[in-house]
Parts: C-alpha cells; structure tokens; sequence
C-alpha cells in the first residue's frame, strides 16, 4: 500500500442536479458525465445518504475542478454539519478501531455490506446479526440542546467517546446497603461533532422509550 496523499486531493461536491425528490439515483451515464465535466481523474457518487452528499472526486493536487460559475468552495465544516446531519460517520472519532461492527456503523444502510458475499473480520457475527434481525445500537445525529461555547480552534467541543446522557447514580435506600445501588449504564457514546450537533452511538431502545414518552 503506498500513500498518494501528496499526489491528490480530495474534494466532496454537493450536486443538488440529482437529488432523491428529484427521480432518485441517476443512471451510470449521467454519473460519468456530470464527473468527465468536473475534470475528475476519479469520481463516484457518494451515496452514503440517500443520494444526498452529492459527489466524492479526486484530482491532481494543484489541479482546479470545473464546475458551474454559481457553485462556492466551502469549508471542511459545511461538509461535517452536512454529513452529520444525515447520520454520515466517518473517521476514527466514528468508526473506533477493534471495537465498532458494521451495522452499528449503519454500513448495511450506505451500501457498505454486500451480505451474499466477501470475506471480511467479524462477518459470522454480522450475519448472524442481519439474519435474527436485532441490532441494539445504532450511530445517529443527536443535538445538544444547551448552549455550548464553538471555537474553531477547537476539533471537538465534546470529546470523543463521551458518555451519552450519563444517567444519575441511584440512590440506596434504607433497606438496602449503598454497595446493592448500581449505577445505570450510559445510553450511548459520542462520536464526531460541530458545535451543539453530532453523532453517538445509541441503544436503540432507550430511543424507542423516549419517543414514546413524550
């Protein structure tokens, strides 16, 4: 494996021409049309979303894309907001090293799991797990409701792995001694994230309670 990093560079176009209000996913001769027009060496619709990131292209570092005059280099921060809020993981703040499975990471919604074939770590466990149709935990956008101080200086207001609503220890009561008062586990932990919204990865039925509580 050999690094090309120096050699390109990677841009995220965010096309609204294809949108999934607008007929669904475009055919492969539209795809290749729309990248041959943005001088793309490599090129493919990112489709992680529902059709809604738009395009992921690689050109020679230097080299300019050609696009449509109305179109705006944005901010690497557009593109997380964007991603977040269409539940996108992506980078080690999301996908943690020996520890996330693939339909936690919601892979199986991104076409990122083909389950009738491949030959991959964890696959008896991920099929295992498609197949009884049970997955407790999924990563998701959350919001923070509060007020949180942003600083650009800043990669993450809330750090990493962050306890999700850590619950209160419970009390012990009179009857009981104070060493039987176990602590509730946390219902999720806290991935990437900008200002007061993010991902975290969830336990499902405790999302479930709640929706259905209000």
């Amino acid at each position: 494996m050999v690094g090309v990093t120096e050699s390109f560079d990677v841009y995220s176009v965010q096309d609204s021409a294809f949108s999934s209000s607008e007929g669904g996913v475009p055919d492969s001769a539209s795809i290749m049309e729309r990248l041959y027009k943005m001088n793309a060496t490599v090129g493919m619709l990112d489709d992680r979303a529902d059709n809604l990131m738009g395009y992921r292209v690689i050109v020679p570092k230097g080299e300019p894309l050609t696009l449509p005059e109305d179109y705006r280099q944005g901010t690497l921060e557009e593109h997380h907001v964007r991603r977040i809020l269409n539940g996108v993981p992506e980078g080690i703040d999301d996908f943690i090293a020996e520890t996330s499975l693939p339909l936690e990471c919601n892979l199986d919604y991104m076409n990122g799991v083909d389950f009738r074939k491949g030959c991959y770590v964890g696959q008896e466990l991920t099929i295992r797990t498609y197949h009884k149709g049970i997955t407790r935990k999924r990563i998701m956008p959350v919001h923070e409701p509060e007020s949180i101080q942003f600083s650009r200086d800043v990669v993450h207001v809330i750090p990493s792995q962050s306890e999700l609503f850590p619950a209160k220890k419970e009390v012990a009561t009179p009857t009981a001694s104070s060493s039987s008062a176990r602590p509730v586990r946390a219902s999720g932990k806290t991935g990437s994230n900008v200002g007061n919204i993010g991902l975290a990865l969830v336990k499902l039925d405790l999302v479930r309670k709640e929706a259905r509580s209000r």
